[in-house]
């Protein structure tokens, strides 16, 4: 999917140079802006967004108290290894394997079916991790209800744009394990809602 999205944005680009067409380019962040290969002269930032409409922000002391009993980190996104840093995250699991059966601390991930989600799969039966389930794609209120009763919403992306997921789980109050690839680290960290995903273990 990756190198597919590589080729069509060289011949897309290609086509716009060739033609000598005028366009304006949308970044998501000033991190994709500064490294993205396509520029053009018009050029603008703006960031995803959600509707709280449906989210109650209204969260007492037992709402937290109840998450935290669950112990329950979910990720929700696309199975893309490289991309959402799967590979960084499963490993990191593995390397803390036993401290995380201590603490009784359940992974469940949340996404459609692939062969990279079939590949993490055979990873996760090879390396004994029981306590790492797989689940189908979930929207609306199911994904809501998944952020609300997990303590954490990890993300360990290499490289993001400016997440959903990270909006979406902020919306329900669930703090956050995120990667510096993610875009919004620095954000979590200022606003003290999470911590951070160590990607220099390997």
């Amino acid at each position: 999917l990756f190198r597919s999205k590589q080729i069509y944005a060289l011949m897309y680009f290609y086509i716009i140079r060739f033609r000598k067409l005028n366009i304006c380019i949308h970044y998501l962040t000033q991190n994709e802006k500064v490294n993205s290969r396509f520029h053009a002269k018009n050029e603008f930032i703006v960031g995803n967004c959600i509707s709280l409409d449906n989210i109650s922000n209204n969260y007492d002391n037992d709402y937290y108290f109840k998450k935290y009993e669950s112990k329950t980190i979910v990720f929700v996104g696309r199975f893309s290894i490289h991309h959402k840093g799967l590979d960084i995250l499963l490993e990191n699991i593995k390397h803390n394997r036993d401290r995380i059966i201590a603490n009784k601390i359940k992974y469940n991930l949340f996404g459609p079916e692939s062969l990279e989600k079939e590949k993490l799969k055979k990873y996760v039966i090879k390396n004994n991790l029981s306590f790492i389930s797989f689940f189908p794609e979930i929207y609306g209120k199911k994904k809501i209800q998944a952020f609300r009763s997990a303590m954490f919403c990890v993300l360990s992306s290499r490289f993001e744009g400016f997440p959903m997921s990270v909006l979406e789980s902020s919306a329900t109050g669930t703090p956050h394990i995120l990667s510096k690839g993610t875009n919004l680290q620095e954000m979590m960290l200022r606003d003290n809602f999470g911590i951070v995903h160590n990607i220099d273990y390997i």
